[in-house]
């Protein structure tokens, strides 16, 4: 009988289909770090970015970045992006954002997708984690280890499934964690990009220049599949549950003495 996580990893194969990543590189294991912007009540578009990359890119990154406090909404900030791009470009990262307009999201949904999946973070979450799967098992790059910021509502709730999903080994998922900015600096590369995307579209589009940045958009239409796909695998679940139930109670009188004494009068 299909349980509630596998349902879960059921929708979260439609959500692969999104991306379609074709980068060039071969490396041995994939680092992703994950942020997210835009979750902020009446926001027009909620982004979630990832920027991923082996650990000697990750270490390129960090011989040219290491400021901890750096956040893409803040004025104070601005004169910090053009280095923080240099950073990235010269550790080679590969970028990935998800996007979509929240009011697509209660529109085309049903409450009990929402109750099971969580709210858009968590949708836009699942899909960009999923694009840098995508990346990484078709070029053969290995397993992805994912860090997400910390602070959103829902990201404990990401975090479990993903973590549902690494015991399937197509997902390439080796390990989830969730760390606030301050302890890993490489969040900030995420924190731009979702930023970015959502807020300065000049910096989206020097970002998505580099030639390095995936993006998708969740339409309407993906929507309502993947709501119309776990409603079914719900549907499903409870038959299976009726059916054995009736097994269980068929079994019980076969084996039940007084049973059979009421069925022989």
């Amino acid at each position: 009988m299909p349980s509630l996580s596998g349902i879960q990893v059921e929708v979260s194969h439609g959500l692969l289909d999104l991306f379609s990543c074709d980068g060039k590189r071969i490396v041995v294991v994939m680092e992703a770090f994950v942020d997210e912007s835009g979750t902020h009540r009446g926001a027009p578009i909620i982004s979630v970015a990832a920027w991923a990359g082996a650990h000697w890119q990750w270490q390129k990154f960090l011989s040219h970045w290491d400021d901890k406090h750096f956040h893409a909404k803040e004025p104070k900030c601005a004169p910090l992006k053009h280095g923080l791009l240099q950073a990235i470009e010269f550790g080679e990262l590969e970028g990935f954002t998800t996007w979509m307009q929240p009011d697509h999201y209660d529109a085309n949904t049903a409450n009990q997708f929402r109750s099971v999946m969580g709210n858009a973070y968590a949708i836009c979450a699942y899909a960009c984690a999923l694009g840098v799967c995508k990346f990484a098992h078709n070029h053969k790059l290995g397993k992805v280890a994912f860090v997400i910021e910390a602070g959103q509502p829902n990201v404990a709730f990401v975090r479990q499934t993903l973590e549902h999903m690494m015991v399937k080994e197509h997902f390439g998922i080796a390990s989830v964690a969730i760390a606030p900015k301050e302890e890993f600096v490489q969040l900030c590369t995420a924190d731009f990009l979702a930023h970015s995307r959502t807020s300065d579209e000049k910096w989206f589009e020097r970002l998505e220049n580099t030639g390095r940045v995936s993006v998708a958009q969740i339409m309407p239409t993906a929507l309502t599949k993947a709501s119309d796909s776990l409603l079914q695998g719900l549907e499903k679940m409870r038959h299976q549950k009726i059916i054995l139930k009736k097994q269980k109670k068929a079994v019980h009188s076969t084996n039940d003495p007084n049973a059979k004494g009421k069925a022989a009068q």
